[in-house]
């Protein structure tokens, strides 16, 4: 029996640049990374690629989603995230674990929002609400 090797691919999205609704940043990023890997790498290579993907998580708050996809097509993946139009979405990090990856996305959740209550956007109450909400829902997260 094979097992098939996954990558996690930390994902930044520019929610105040790139989707109006906050509440479908992860389907908006699923949509958006589909038509990429099509119109950069084609039917074959974006189709193989775009049948791995998947979104284990996305923080509407913070814009973080976390992509699911496998190990050989991590690389086109990432590669379709940095040709996006519009740059609203970039590769933050990619780990072999979820665990891993579940911590960058934490961490990187953790740095947009303190950004964001030092530019005045939301204030620190709200911050720690958010990251909790957003820490219980990593800890939900299924492999």
């Amino acid at each position: 029996m094979v097992r098939f090797k996954n990558r996690y691919v930390v994902v930044d999205v520019d929610v105040e640049r790139g989707w109006s609704e906050r509440s479908t940043v992860g389907k908006a990023t699923r949509d958006a990374l589909g038509r990429a890997l099509h119109e950069n790498f084609g039917d074959v290579l974006g189709g193989v690629a775009n049948a791995s993907v998947s979104v284990k998580h996305a923080h509407a708050e913070s814009g973080v989603v976390l992509v699911r996809c496998s190990t050989s097509s991590a690389r086109v993946v990432r590669a379709a995230i940095g040709l996006m139009r519009g740059d609203v979405a970039s590769a933050r990090g990619a780990s072999g674990t979820l665990k891993r990856a579940k911590e960058a996305c934490a961490r990187r959740a953790k740095e947009k929002m303190s950004d964001m209550v030092a530019r005045g956007k939301m204030n620190a109450r709200e911050m720690e609400d958010a990251l909790e909400r957003q820490k219980k829902a990593l800890e939900a997260c299924a492999p």
